[in-house]
């Protein structure tokens, strides 16, 4: 009967594709990440239920104007010594608990399950601080080859790919490249992180026609202090980029 349900509501869209999403939703749902509970595209595309979806750690003002930091104010004071190359940053939600869990289990354990519900995470993020901005693209941030190579897979191209299926803006996987390998940022202090990234990234050629003047969104699992934000966009603003936005899936206070 569930199945007849959900075939029933597919009519408007009838094609083999649409039969073949249907017969997988059905056999094997997805579940929530917290609860476990099964959710069905059909009535629930964000991966997660309702109730564990108003439970997570979400951002919300006040923040710093510049880097979205929690603050009471409108302006932290890092941004006010040392004005970032973007003009936003923002996160979705506080890097703990269920959010860090999956973020972790996606970059690590390869549960590839999680990149809808952390790309819904992402999408109500960007529209909350982003939805009257003109977004010309959609950039991930870049994994060096080697590292690419090791992990199989870039979280943050998954992530950012599945986000531009809700907001048809164009997805430029290669938008910006790494060409140094660098060190894990998480073993090292503010700025050993500004030092390891230096010059890490670059814009290929075949690129900066779709990035000069334009506005850039760069995309990323977490942000920490900003310095591989903070290189990209001076990265994508050296290539003759208008404005550069960032949005990441969870912040780490």
């Amino acid at each position: 009967m569930k199945l007849l349900m959900l075939l029933k509501k597919k009519r408007e869209s009838f094609s083999v594709r649409s039969i073949l999403s249907c017969l997988l939703d059905f056999c094997a749902p997805n579940k929530c990440p917290k609860c476990g509970k099964f959710v069905y595209s059909e009535t629930n595309n964000i991966g997660w239920c309702e109730k564990c979806w108003k439970e997570l750690p979400w951002i919300r003002p006040p923040l710093c104007k510049v880097c979205g930091r929690p603050i009471e104010g409108t302006i932290c004071q890092g941004c006010m010594i040392d004005t970032p190359p973007f003009s936003r940053l923002r996160s979705a939600c506080v890097y703990e608990g269920i959010i860090a869990k999956s973020v972790v289990n996606l970059k690590f354990y390869n549960k590839l399950s999680l990149v809808r519900p952390l790309a819904s995470v992402l999408s109500q993020c960007v529209y909350s601080f982003f939805q009257n901005e003109k977004i010309d693209a959609i950039v991930p941030v870049p994994l060096h080859p080697k590292r690419l190579a090791e992990r199989g897979f870039n979280q943050s191209v998954l992530i950012a790919k599945e986000l531009t299926r809700g907001l048809n803006i164009p997805f430029l996987k290669n938008g910006v490249e790494r060409v140094r390998y660098t060190v894990p940022q998480v073993k090292l202090s503010g700025k050993e992180r500004r030092r390891n990234l230096r010059r890490a990234f670059k814009v290929p050629a075949s690129r900066v026609d779709q990035i000069a003047d334009r506005t850039i969104l760069v995309v990323d699992d977490v942000v920490t202090t900003g310095t591989t934000i903070v290189e990209i966009a001076r990265t994508l603003k050296r290539a003759g980029a208008g404005q550069v936005f960032g949005v990441t899936v969870a912040r780490a206070l």
